[in-house]
């Protein structure tokens, strides 16, 4: 995951938490608190400022909720291109490991051509066999 999804995810979730505790609030009953002991109603500035809080609060979810579905589609680009550039790759590698197979061929033909005693055959079977043996395990 990259710096910007874990930016874009932890301020998803202080939005969800800070939502979630604007919501877990009785908004009147603190305003009416406050100013119960004196016999006073609330004030027509703190009256306004909690009539505002669940808009407030269903603005801050849909921001959330748009927050998430950006993040979800630019997470599905992201593994859609990783997925293309793997497969691209897949299919390079392929294509060199068989033209790497013929020229090793090729090699081998050629020193076979140009051994000419028992001995240099020999060395030539053993070259072959042991380049083989490790291609193969790797």
């Amino acid at each position: 995951m990259n710096r910007t999804s874990k930016l874009i995810r932890a301020g998803a979730v202080s939005l969800a938490l800070s939502t979630g505790t604007l919501l877990a609030l009785p908004t009147m009953s603190y305003a009416a608190n406050s100013f119960g002991a004196t016999g006073s109603t609330a004030s027509p500035a703190e009256s306004a400022f909690c009539s505002e809080l669940p808009a407030k609060a269903s603005a801050a979810s849909a921001k959330l909720a748009t927050l998430k579905t950006n993040l979800t589609t630019a997470q599905s680009k992201r593994t859609a291109i990783l997925q293309a550039n793997w497969s691209k790759w897949d299919a390079q590698l392929t294509a060199l490991r068989a033209q790497w197979n013929q020229n090793r061929q090729t090699q081998y033909a050629l020193l076979n051509t140009k051994a000419t005693t028992a001995a240099e055959k020999t060395a030539v079977t053993t070259y072959q066999s042991t380049l083989t043996a490790a291609i193969t395990s790797r």
